[in-house]
């Protein structure tokens, strides 16, 4: 009869295989959980920053309507619609389609002394969502 010495053996036992295991998914999923994290957060931080540049270049191009408005004789879009604010407020919305984005801007007459006002708050939204990104306040001179 023979006998085998089993314990010649070189390889690695089912106990130290599933220790291994073990060790390697507590250091492997936090890094997963932090990468994925992180992702979510640069997704975030990129639609934020695409909205306020949607809402930076219509804020320009209001001024640039106001300042064209003020320097020749025809009236902009801009300016007609701030003459026949009839209501206190008035809201317009713009979908940009090919960026997934909505901007809202409403415009509200405020009822001051001197100077009239018209106070502009610009709102930009994802299109899949109620809540705003990120908005303008600001205040332009009334026409009228």
């Amino acid at each position: 009869m023979k006998f085998h010495n089993w314990n010649n053996q070189k390889g690695m036992t089912l106990i130290e295989l599933l220790a291994a295991i073990t060790i390697l998914s507590i250091i492997i999923i936090p890094v997963f959980q932090l990468l994925n994290s992180a992702y979510t957060n640069y997704m975030y931080d990129q639609r934020k920053v695409k909205a306020l540049t949607i809402a930076q270049n219509h804020i320009e191009a209001l001024k640039a309507d106001m300042q064209e408005s003020l320097s020749l004789s025809t009236k902009t879009e801009l300016q007609t619609l701030l003459h026949n604010l009839s209501k206190d407020s008035y809201t317009k919305v713009y979908d940009t389609e090919q960026n997934n984005y909505r901007v809202e801007i409403l415009f509200k007459r405020s009822p001051s002394v001197g100077i009239k006002k018209i106070a502009v708050k610009l709102s930009v939204f994802y299109l899949d969502s109620h809540q705003p990104i990120t908005f303008i306040n600001t205040e332009i001179k009334d026409p009228i």
